[in-house]
């Protein structure tokens, strides 16, 4: 499989998978946080904030990876967290739009060198108040990249492969003041990846496994 997801054809089958709607809500709640009670998934507040994230693909020395950032303490949002590149939708931008000019802004490259492969399930991120479009996209073999200190910390390389096993699975306690929770998360590399953008993968992560696996929701219901 780790062969498969790290060639070409991979990417055209999951862009192929990703014209049908995604694997939705019920793979994003697999890492909702203990005390999320469901909330990502709505009612959203009257006056909401739009956000877009792109989560986007590099082959690096042959191997495929998703890029991801760690973003600096003093942001007001998430600050220190490990996330996709991504941010607020501005005025007349549509969250595609969105999601690639903060691609390039964080992390350097401009629209035009990502091939947009589709879009996952929006969620609800209470904590910040942020309505989030997830979509994904693949950058060229090798493309230099070139982050954005004021935007990222650090950059993190996660192997695509690596995203689809089991033992990255973890719980991390999380405390916000006095209060602690439990959540599940993603351990890669020293970092637990956890909250909306956990959430995100998880559905990423299922997308890939009916991708790799030559199976959909669709098709399971004809089989």
């Amino acid at each position: 499989m780790d062969a498969f997801i790290n060639s070409d054809d991979f990417i055209d089958a999951l862009a192929q998978r990703l014209r049908r709607p995604p694997p939705g809500p019920n793979s994003q709640n697999e890492m909702a946080p203990e005390l999320a009670f469901g909330r990502h998934q709505g009612p959203l507040p009257a006056v909401v904030r739009r956000a877009a994230v792109m989560a986007v693909f590099l082959r690096r020395n042959g191997r495929r990876c998703l890029l991801l950032t760690r973003r600096p303490e003093h942001l007001p949002d998430h600050g220190g967290q490990v996330c996709l590149p991504g941010g607020s939708i501005e005025p007349g931008e549509s969250v595609r739009e969105a999601a690639l000019r903060e691609l390039a802004e964080e992390l350097g490259p401009p629209p035009e060198t990502v091939r947009v492969l589709g879009e996952l399930t929006p969620l609800y991120v209470f904590g910040s108040n942020f309505w989030v479009s997830p979509w994904v996209g693949v950058l060229p073999d090798d493309y230099a990249l070139a982050p954005n200190p004021a935007e990222v910390a650090s950059l993190i390389e996660l192997p695509a492969f690596r995203l689809i096993e089991p033992t990255i699975v973890r719980r991390t306690t999380i405390t916000r003041g006095e209060v602690s929770f439990e959540a599940p998360c993603f351990h890669w590399s020293g970092d637990d990846i956890w909250g909306a953008t956990s959430m995100i993968l998880a559905e990423l992560r299922a997308a890939i496994r009916q991708t790799a696996e030559g199976k959909s929701p669709h098709r399971r219901q004809d089989s």
